[in-house]
């Protein structure tokens, strides 16, 4: 009677697991997404305080009346979700000149563990200083991930706390989520882990693939088997790279360097967006669909952590190792510089060369050891001289695995 007992307990609640994730994944909407982006990015009008508005910039330097929009923006949003924004008031020093920001956050208390949080987070100033900046991929699609994540788990009940965080300053070195970490310790807070988003948007040449960059030390490791768990069990349909690097290029850096465990998911270097920092950095040359999947599985492994719904049980699951592949550069026909990326699966001497079709050698892009990765090495024939227009060949060589690829050089 007890072994009945017990397997119908368990069978209960793998059911009610089962009618929590179908609630989740029902609850992430990409049409809300797709509406915040919109709005973010300026691509679309919004209403606030009875007026309508267009975002045009999220530069961090621009003046308070410009910068304000956007803050107000995100302050509104947390409002309807039934959150409380808060400010946090920081500066941004260049060249002696200071600067005033701010980074916007909102907290859902733990209905059982109040003092201990998970924060998702981005960055929401933009490049490039003129306006029209709209910033859709860097990092409108981090910010509108953390908002969909605050409107979807503020209508649960975490056991955890959970801070949802977008940071300004980021694109002058961190700065405010360096600002927000460094208190955070100063005060003995107890931050679990930290999903930082940032650029999740755009898909390039090899359609959902996504990198999950942090060091394999701590309990980091315990988010990235998250993300990949979920990845899996919720069918979301991304290939899930991982890094084993302190990367500093984006915030999750900030809270690594004081122990808090956090991760870096973006997209792949050798899918890099063409657009960054420009003003074609759109809402049109997002890839929608792409970014809902990011969302979903950052959203979904926060809520499981943070106990918001009941976790699908983790099996042995890793992300997809690394493979021997060399990849078309791009653009192609190029000038006057193109992006080759390539990938290692294990520690080897890697040579990356450029050659003529006769067979010269017209240079060595790489000659080094290099550890299991992804990398990619820019070209730029005006270096060499006067080099002509023409096909050329570059070959990948290591652990005496060797691909070779045409380009196209068009002066």
């Amino acid at each position: 009677m007890k072994t009945k007992y017990t397997i119908l307990i368990f069978i209960i609640l793998l059911l009610q697991s089962a009618g929590f994730a179908q609630s989740i994944t029902e609850m992430i909407k990409p049409d809300s997404i797709n509406n915040f982006l919109r709005e973010l990015s300026g691509d679309k009008t919004f209403t606030l305080d009875g007026n309508i508005h267009t975002i045009s910039t999220r530069f961090a330097l621009s003046n308070a009346s410009i910068i304000g929009l956007p803050e107000e923006y995100i302050k509104f949003k947390f409002r309807t979700f039934g959150l409380t924004p808060v400010e946090q008031p920081f500066t941004i020093t260049i060249s002696s000149m200071t600067y005033d920001a701010k980074n916007i956050y909102a907290v859902q208390r733990g209905s059982l563990y109040p003092d201990k949080a998970y924060i998702i987070c981005a960055h929401y100033d933009d490049e490039p200083p003129l306006s029209p900046s709209p910033g859709a991929d860097d990092n409108g699609s981090g910010c509108v991930s953390v908002l969909e994540a605050a409107r979807v788990i503020s209508k649960l009940n975490p056991e955890y706390t959970i801070i949802y965080a977008l940071w300004s300053g980021e694109e002058q070195g961190l700065n405010g989520s360096a600002y927000f970490a460094q208190n955070a310790y100063n005060n003995g807070q107890q931050i679990l882990g930290v999903f930082n988003l940032d650029m999740v948007g755009y898909d390039g040449l090899s359609p959902n693939e996504v990198y999950i960059i942090t060091p394999s030390t701590g309990s980091n490791m315990l988010l990235v088997n998250s993300l990949t768990a979920v990845n899996k069990n919720y069918n979301i349909g991304l290939t899930i790279y991982y890094n084993d690097e302190t990367s500093t290029r984006s915030d999750q850096y900030s809270f690594l360097w004081y122990g808090y465990p956090s991760l870096l998911m973006i997209e792949q270097d050798y899918n890099f967006n063409p657009y960054y920092h420009s003003s074609f950095d759109n809402y049109a040359n997002v890839d929608k669909p792409f970014l809902d999947k990011c969302a979903k599985a950052a959203i979904i492994s926060l809520a499981e952590l943070s106990l918001a719904i009941t976790p699908v049980p983790v099996t042995d699951i890793k992300p997809v190792p690394y493979k021997f592949d060399l990849y078309q550069n791009y653009p192609n026909p190029f000038n006057p510089s193109t992006v080759i990326s390539y990938e290692i699966q294990s520690e080897s001497f890697v040579t990356l060369k450029v050659y003529d079709t006769i067979g010269r050698e017209i240079a060595a892009l790489v000659n080094e050891h290099k550890a299991a990765g992804k990398y990619q090495v820019k070209f730029s024939p005006a270096a060499l001289g006067n080099l002509s227009s023409g096909m050329y060949l570059y070959k990948l060589q290591a652990n005496n695995l060797v691909i070779t690829k045409k380009m196209i050089y068009l002066k």
